[in-house]
């Protein structure tokens, strides 16, 4: 910024700020469950949330963790859940499957514990790809890549994808 004057300075300052207000605008709208084709934060939200459900067992040991990053097979880790995100998906979560922590992958655990591993979300014409695990310790664990559809209440998983394979440890 230093070549700039001042007038291009203020300008620059004044997008970007709008910019960021418009953003956050986006980020801190109402999110309605069932809403028909979101689209953004809302989309991320509804897909993320049917596959925790999917990947958790409410009776298995809590609280439950889900890595922040989201990796895939295409790009390693181009994402991550974000705080309103985070928030989000714990309110909607935290009746039926208990506590949800958002951790980061390098973050000691305790010997026994349930994690969930998320990807990005993929566009397919037949529907989106997320990859996903559950892991349950050091040696105990298993994922795939997962279709999710559209549905009158949200999203839902229709299976996984064979072409792209299965992972246990």
């Amino acid at each position: 910024m230093r070549g700039l004057g001042r007038k291009k300075r203020s300008t620059f300052s004044f997008t970007v700020a709008a910019v960021l207000l418009v953003s956050c605008a986006d980020a801190a709208a109402p999110l309605r469950p069932g809403s028909p084709a979101p689209s953004g934060i809302e989309r991320r939200i509804g897909v993320y949330e049917v596959m925790i459900r999917r990947l958790a067992d409410p009776d298995g040991p809590h609280p439950i963790y889900v890595l922040t990053t989201l990796c895939s097979l295409e790009v390693e880790c181009p994402d991550r859940l974000g705080p309103v995100e985070q928030r989000e998906l714990n309110a909607r979560l935290r009746d039926d499957l208990g506590p949800i922590v958002f951790l980061d992958p390098d973050t000691p655990k305790p010997g026994r514990y349930q994690e969930i591993v998320l990807g990005s979300i993929r566009e397919r014409p037949d529907g989106l790809r997320v990859e996903g695990g559950s892991i349950c310790g050091t040696l105990c664990g298993s994922g795939a890549t997962y279709i999710v559809v559209p549905s009158d209440t949200g999203y839902e998983v229709t299976g996984t994808d064979e072409s792209e394979g299965m992972w246990v440890a």
